[in-house]
């Protein structure tokens, strides 16, 4: 029995350096996974100061400031101007001071009237209708005063203005009889024969 001991006292030296053996691994194991883990840290680190470093740039930076463009500019540009707009000028408005003399002026020929604090007038085809569908209509035509004898006088030269500032040649009627009356006129504005 005496010759088992020293074989015994091997197997265990060997199975000790084999248990060594075994945790060195396990230790390597963890080490290889504490430096992956540690890896992806630096790795999101890096990120984070990246995004830092952009938004403080980004808050350096100033938003442009757009282009401030004039509104009645803006619509000019829109709208290309009609050869009306250009020799004769704009209508006034039915509020406007050529408007209320219009009114003052219905309002004396029975024209216009009130009933429960609400304005009507009467329309070129007999009808009572309420003051918000009125428009400023010419007794006679603007092309036809233009094309005559405005158009002598340059495009929206004194007279010219006058003319279509002045109440005499307006009444009030309703938009839709104003509108298709305007859209049935055939003839065309002339350009002027003097220029200013």
């Amino acid at each position: 029995m005496l010759f088992l001991i020293p074989i015994l006292l091997e197997a265990g030296s060997l199975a000790f350096s084999a248990y060594r053996v075994y945790r060195a691994a396990r230790a390597i194991q963890a080490g290889v996974r504490v430096a992956s883990a540690v890896g992806k840290a630096n790795k999101v680190v890096k990120t984070a100061k990246k995004i830092e470093k952009a938004v403080k740039a980004a808050k350096k930076l100033k938003p442009k400031k757009p282009k401030q463009v004039c509104k009645p500019c803006a619509e000019a540009a829109k709208k290309k101007q009609t050869n009306r707009e250009k020799y004769v000028g704009r209508t006034p408005g039915k509020n406007s001071k050529a408007g209320k003399a219009v009114q003052e002026q219905m309002k004396k020929d029975g024209l216009i009237r009130n009933h429960k604090g609400q304005q009507f007038f009467k329309d070129t085809e007999g009808n009572w209708r309420p003051m918000s569908q009125g428009d400023m209509a010419h007794k006679r035509n603007a092309v036809d005063y233009w094309n005559k004898s405005g158009r002598h006088h340059g495009a929206k030269a004194p007279q010219v203005r006058k003319w279509m500032n002045d109440p005499k040649n307006y009444r009030i009627d309703y938009n839709k009889i104003n509108r298709s009356e305007g859209g049935k006129i055939k003839t065309r504005y002339k350009p002027p024969s003097k220029r200013r």
